[in-house]
């Protein structure tokens, strides 16, 4: 088999990270602020939650238990917060009374 030269299966091979670069060069060139280091800055927060599940799934394939309701429990999860958001101060008071709780000598006594 003969191995291809030229520009094209360069192209083929990288196209996403030529897209990547249109993207990046069109977006800054469309927009004043799209480079300003706020700007990248809310782009990496932004990905963050994304990576967690992205390498927790990652997990999840690479040990043969395929789960894809990933997505699923994020949405309910952020769904609950969101919920739980007006009533902040009594829910971080519950919380801190149970971790608390749970880390008193009783409670490690009775897991055991």
């Amino acid at each position: 088999m003969q191995k291809k030269t030229g520009l094209a299966p360069l192209l083929i091979r990288y196209n996403i990270f030529l897209m990547l670069a249109l993207l990046v060069v069109a977006s800054t060139l469309l927009s004043d602020v799209f480079l300003t280091p706020q700007n990248l800055w809310n782009v990496l927060r932004q990905l963050v939650p994304l990576a967690l599940v992205s390498i927790g799934m990652l997990l999840v394939i690479l040990t043969g238990g395929i789960d894809l309701s990933v997505g699923a429990v994020a949405a309910i999860g952020a769904m609950v917060i969101a919920m739980l958001l007006p009533h902040l101060p009594a829910q971080a008071a519950l919380g801190l009374a149970l971790g608390l709780w749970r880390r008193s000598p009783p409670a490690r006594c009775s897991a055991l």
